[in-house]
């Protein structure tokens, strides 16, 4: 059996401190206000562990878990220091709530709580510290921060939690080298980590988030930011702010940033998720969703040499639709940046636009105000996996000057859908440039709106938009740098701005654009699209030739000042609309005139080996090409195309004899490229390209005859409605069957066309106006054409007739007047029946009757018919009812009587009152002529005929009923209410004459006296009419209040309260005149007291008497407050000193009674009351304390682990009221705690572990039963 050998020794506290050396336990919260504080505080483990060489350990042991100051900061000057903030006590963090600062080097900080108000938590200026898995939670209205980093080099803090500062959670403001990993940030009201100094900082796997501010901040140079998550911040998630400069060479890369800019305001540098103005940052790897400005911002021209290359912006690692409120990436002045191998969705949805309309700034890449950089390989709108997923408007846009920029090897396909529609319903599309953009701008080797594959992925409106650019290049000048253009989906709409194009060159500075070595393919709209004045662009060139295929046109150039645009050594094929196209003065419409066109071919060249025809202008240059053979059309068909350029000749420089130049081509001799069957041309002025249009290409053209003297005939130009005039077209010098005939109304413009037919000369109209034909020969409808004189076709008007009768109904006995109502000249009118030729006329009996109205002049004529009908009517109608004078309630009986009505038709009586007016009817009924009222007036009835409808009827003379009044009663008490045993009287108050009074008592007088409460009716009758009327009240009757006093007593010098014993009341007490519920009074009185319950008015009187004491109260004195040990036997006797006038009982606390002594023998308080004759009592108390003195304790000798060691000696259990037994190891860690009151120890720590042998410092606080605080300390010996 091991045998453990306790041996204890009685030293200073002092002694034990030299022992353990370098280990410091902090023991108490306070103590750190000054000086080197209290011992057992913070501010003296801190200024001991400064006295002592080497490394020194803080820790802590304090029962509460907080340590406080009354100063605001504790200094840490000393190295080598390691501070250990988990309490040994509960294995938790110890809280401290006052401001740290280090200005020493290797001084490691774990696992503390800080937490403060009004001032920073931690501040750092030494090197080479450290925090490690910290808690930091800082308040306050100022901006003050968790931690504060505010010099030194090579500080770490890692682990660490950080909420809610008032200021920044992590302040790196001077100083270099130092590294911030792991650590997490939350609610910060300042940028949440925030880097200055020298720079060299890195920053790594932490988390900022929901911040008043940005997450993170770098305003110093060579900083790394890596493997972080910023996410809900108000501003931005990271930020490199060059605004005092020197932020140069940042690198943020592999982070997470979303759900940035959560209160976007003002447009500002900081709305980029991630943004810089610094030179040279690398933003790389970065994943940058749901923010709601830019995803990405690089600002100002301090901003140079930026790499932002590999981020994936607008959506997040499960590829769900987040993308950034604004740009996905904008480049904003800084020049030499370089964005590579991005991808770039779904940007640009946000709801946090200015109200203005900005659609550059919600595209997938932004370029802006620069003047060199590249945008490459990145996938705009789409990724690898070809998902839909495009920026609200354009894919890439370059705004405002931008040069130098090369955007080659992008992929952007999906863009322009989902912008706001504020933005117009357009959309955007692929890449756009715009405001002055373009000089050595180059747009190469893209797909844009097609995937490698070349599967579709179309934008919205265009592939490419040169808005105002100047000396673009659009392809270049080998293979290789061609761009495939394909598949915007919008169908073109000039009226809704709708393009749908592959290439959009647009503006007055929209000038000296080269598209070379593009396939331009399947776009809804044209291939390439020029207008609103873009000029002096060039589209191909000799061996650098666009590809355009299966677009609406090929090429289309409209309006005024959109010229000079050239147009050669293209490809074009089943572009459905055309190759080329000149609308609205495009190009000037060079080759569009005369008709059909001012570029030929001429079908019937008879030389074999020869094609020719003509070209609009002297010495033009005619490029041949062979036709599309993927969609033949024939010849002369205007949206035929040339697929093959094969040869180029020019035209002559004389104008032929039908204003056009000539040109031929021996295509034997060229190769036989092209034949008679297959070839077409396009013409271009002669000139540098560039300077020059050119023009649609051709249709073929064929001799034909010429129509002569044409003119429209009739046999009759002069028609009645309903008629035709049957016109003829004669010309001479044709045979019809060759021509079409195309009749215009008015003038010559489609819009008037009315009918065209090949092959027939006539045409039947009914509709009056000028008539012209135009007779042109099917063969060459253009050159073969003669216009007619016209020919009038004039439309009569039949007379107008409105047939009016006075009454479509004839009351028999009357007439009906009809008037034909007829509009027209040189009318002649015939009736039937009867013959009359009149415009009107009247009848006396009912039937149909018709007329006939007739021009005179043209013939035309107009009839009509109306139907009148005869009714009877009733007659002798009177009202009578048995009787008419009535009282209130009762009715009149009316009945309405007459003669002369038809059995058949049927009648509708219609009662009104007072006048036969609209509005008074009061009754109608079409099978009753009877009607019940109780309304006096005078009442009559108008008796129609139904069949009739109403027209035919008869009225009565007026039945007058008289409804006379009941008498009024204002029944009336003299009061509301009856107190019991009083009486009140009841008054009718009726009105009328001759009245009789019948009340429910019997009585039969118009007022009555009554005593009781209950409810009275009284019926009053008019002896003249017999009308009566009654009336009832209720009265309440009311209890008197009961009042509740009797007589009382009380002792001289006190007081006594008197009260009603009921509230609610108003009360009059006498003699005193008070009127409240109760009160005190000093001496003997008789008081009387009225009380009056002010709801019924009701009141009650009563008296008391109030008797005080003659004599004064008892005097009770006891002997002072005393000590006695009862365990030792003690007893004391207690004498009451009485003093009292009249005779009485003493009681004493124990129950002892009239004894003037007792013995105490226990510490109590006791006391002592006597009681006088008159009830008067006098009291007092006495205490009494235990004092049982302990002895100093004697130190047991050595013992085993049988009887276990204990520092008391001989004291006893009963000396000791509380205590604490603390051992501790050499080290100056806390090992065991006992609160028991005879404190002992075996060897073991407060796990049950045995400790080892060695030496242990122990301590014995407690509490005596004098109330003595009693302190012990000493050292243990453990021996096994």
């Amino acid at each position: 059996m091991k045998v453990k050998i306790l041996l204890a020794f009685v030293l200073s506290l002092a002694l034990f401190s030299k022992i353990s050396a370098n280990i410091y336990t902090v023991t108490i919260s306070g103590g750190n206000g000054w000086g080197t504080g209290d011992p057992g505080s913070f501010l003296r483990a801190v200024s001991d562990a400064g006295s002592n060489p080497g490394r020194d350990t803080i820790q802590f042991s304090v029962p509460s878990n907080t340590v406080t100051s009354a100063a605001w900061t504790t200094d840490i000057a000393n190295n080598d220091l390691y501070i250990d903030g988990v309490s040994t006590l509960n294995g938790q963090p110890v809280t401290i709530e006052f401001t740290i600062s280090v200005t020493a080097a290797d001084v490691d900080i774990y696992g503390v709580n800080f937490e403060k108000s009004g001032n920073h938590c931690l501040i750092i200026t030494g090197s080479d510290n450290s925090v490690d898995s910290c808690f930091f939670q800082v308040s306050g209205s100022v901006n003050n921060h968790a931690l504060w980093i505010n010099g030194g080099t090579g500080t770490i803090v890692t682990r660490s939690v950080f909420t809610n500062a008032s200021g920044h959670s992590i302040s790196i403001e001077n100083g270099g080298g130092h590294t911030v990993d792991n650590c997490t940030t939350t609610g910060a009201q300042n940028v949440s980590i925030i880097v200055r100094g020298t720079g060299g900082n890195t920053i790594s796997n932490c988390s900022t988030s929901g911040g008043n501010h940005n997450g993170i901040g770098l305003i110093a140079a060579n900083n790394i930011v890596e493997n972080c998550v910023s996410f809900d911040n108000r501003w931005a998630g990271i930020v490199c702010d060059n605004s005092l400069g020197g932020c140069n060479g940042n690198i943020i890369r592999n982070n997470e940033v979303y759900g940035n800019h959560t209160d976007l305001g003002t447009f500002l540098i900081e709305q980029g998720a991630i943004s810089s103005d610094g030179p040279n940052t690398q933003i790389t790897g970065n994943l940058v969703y749901d923010n709601a400005g830019n995803g990405i911002l690089i600002n100002t021209a301090f901003a140079t040499g930026a790499v932002v290359q590999n981020n994936i912006v607008g959506t997040n690692s499960s590829g769900d639709e987040l993308g950034n409120g604004w740009n996905g990436i904008f480049i904003w002045n800084g020049n030499n940046s370089n964005v590579q191998g991005n991808t770039v969705v779904n940007n640009g949805y946000g709801s946090s636009h200015n109200t203005q309309t900005m659609p550059d700034r919600i595209s997938g890449i932004r370029i802006q105000g620069v003047t060199s950089g590249t945008v490459q390989q990145n996938y705009v709108g789409t990724d690898a996996g070809k998902s839909n997923a495009g920026n609200a408007f354009d894919g890439i846009t370059l705004h405002t000057n931008v040069t130098g920029v090369s955007v080659t090897e992008n992929i952007s396909c999906y863009n322009g859908f989902k912008a706001d529609p504020k933005y117009g319903a357009h959309g955007g599309g692929g890449i756009a440039l715009r405001n002055g953009t373009g000089n050595n701008v180059v747009i190469a080797s893209n797909f844009i709106g097609v995937h490698e594959d070349l599967t579709e992925g179309g934008n919205r409106d265009y592939g490419i938009s040169a808005e105002g650019t100047t000396n673009l290049t659009i392809g270049g000048d080998n293979g290789s740098d061609g761009n495939v253009i394909g598949y915007s989906t919008n169908t073109r709409d000039d009226a809704t701005n709708f393009h749908g194009c592959g290439i959009w060159l647009v503006g007055v500075s929209t000038t000296n654009t080269v598209v070379y070595n593009n396939q331009i393919i399947n776009n809804t709209g044209p291939g390439i699209q020029i207008e609103q004045a873009a000029a002096g662009n060039i589209v191909g060139d000799e061996n650098k030739g666009n590809t355009i295929s299966g677009n609406e046109f090929g090429i289309l150039v409209s309006e005024t000042g959109t010229v000079n645009n050239t147009l050669r050594y293209n490809s074009f094929s089943c572009n459905t609309s055309g190759g080329i196209s000149l609308q609205d003065d495009g190009n000037n419409e060079y080759g569009n005139s005369p008709l059909p066109k001012g570029i030929i071919i001429s079908a019937d060249e008879p030389r074999a080996n020869f094609i020719s025809g003509f070209a609009p202008s002297a010495n033009a240059v005619v490029d041949i090409y062979a036709m599309d053979t993927n969609c033949p059309l024939e010849c002369t068909d205007s949206v035929n195309q040339g697929m093959t350029m094969v040869a180029t000749v020019s035209a002559q420089g004389v104008a032929s004899s039908n204003g056009l130049f000539a040109w031929e081509y021996d295509f034997v001799t060229g190769g036989n490229l092209v034949g008679k069957e297959n070839a077409i041309v396009l013409a271009t002025e002669q000139g540098a390209a560039g300077s020059v249009n050119t023009s649609e290409f051709s249709i073929c053209h064929l001799e034909c005859d010429t129509p002569q003297n044409a003119q429209v005939n009739s046999a009759d130009f002069n028609i009645c409605p309903g008629e035709t005039a049957a016109m003829t077209a004669n010309s001479s010098g044709i045979n019809p069957s060759g021509y079409t005939y195309d009749w215009y109304l008015g003038a010559i413009d489609p819009s008037n066309l009315v009918h065209s037919q090949i092959g027939d000369s006539t045409y039947s109209t009914g509709v009056s106006g000028e008539y012209i034909v135009v007779i042109s020969s099917i063969l060459d409808p253009a050159a073969c054409v003669d216009t007619s004189t016209s020919g009038t076709v004039v439309l009569n008007s039949n007379p107008t007739i409105d047939l009016d009768p006075s009454s479509s109904s004839l009351c028999s006995g009357e007439t009906v007047n009809i008037d034909a109502n007829a509009g027209g000249s040189n009318l002649q009118f015939v009736w039937t029946p009867g013959g009359e030729t009149s415009s009107n006329i009247d009848v006396s009996s009912g039937g149909d009757f018709g007329v006939t109205v007739t021009n005179s002049v043209t013939g035309c004529d107009t009839s009509g018919q109306v139907s009148v009908t005869e009714f009877e009517i009733p007659d002798d109608l009177t009202i009578n009812s048995p009787d008419f004078d009535l009282c209130p309630g009762e009715i009149a009986a009316l009945t309405a009587n007459s003669t002369g009505l038809s059995g058949t038709d049927g009648y509708t009586y219609t009662w009104y009152l007072n006048l036969v007016v609209s509005g008074n009817e009061v009754s109608t009924s079409s099978t009753d002529n009877t009607y019940d009222t109780d309304v006096q007036g005078d009442y009559f009835v108008v008796i129609s005929n139904d069949a009739s409808s109403g027209v035919c009827s008869d009225t009565s003379s007026p039945a007058s009923v008289v409804v006379n009044e009941n008498p009024t009663i204002n029944l009336t008490p003299s009061e509301v209410s009856i107190c019991t045993g009083l009486d009140i009287t009841l008054d009718a108050d009726a009105t009328g004459s001759n009245l009789d009074y019948l009340w429910t008592t019997g009585e039969n007088s118009a007022i009555i006296t009554i005593s009781n409460g209950g409810t009275y009716m009284v019926s009053v009758t008019d002896g003249n009419t017999g009308c009566s009327n009654s009336d009832q009240i209720t009265i309440e009757e009311n209890e008197a209040p009961e009042i509740s006093i009797s007589d009382v007593t009380f002792c001289q010098g006190d007081s006594i309260l008197i009260s009603a014993g009921i509230s609610n009341m108003e009360y009059l007490w006498s003699p005193s005149g008070q009127t409240e519920e109760s009160f005190y009074i000093y001496a003997s009185d008789t008081i009387s007291v009225e009380v009056r319950d002010p709801s019924s008015g009701c009141v009650a009187l009563d008296t008391l008497i109030a008797l005080q004491s003659s004599e004064p109260k008892p005097i009770v004195v006891l002997p002072v407050d005393s000590a006695m040990c009862p365990a030792e036997g003690d007893e004391i006797e207690i004498i009451a000193e009485v003093t009292s006038n009249l005779v009485g009982v003493l009681t004493w606390s124990n129950g002892t009674v009239d004894e003037n002594s007792i013995i105490a023998d226990d510490t109590l308080e006791y006391w002592a009351a006597f009681v006088d004759s008159f009830g008067c009592e006098g009291v007092d108390t006495m205490k009494i304390f235990g004092e049982c003195i302990p002895p100093d304790p004697e130190l047991p000798n050595i013992t085993t682990d049988q009887s276990p060691w204990t520092p008391i000696g001989n004291i006893t259990p009963e000396q000791v009221l509380s205590g604490t037994f603390l051992v501790y190891n050499r080290w100056g860690r806390l090992i065991y705690v006992s609160k028991d009151v005879i404190p002992l120890w075996t060897g073991e720590n407060d796990q049950g572990v045995e400790c080892s042998a060695g030496v242990y410092y122990w301590i014995w606080e407690f509490v005596d039963n004098t109330y003595e605080e009693r302190r012990y300390n000493g050292f243990v010996q453990l021996l096994e």
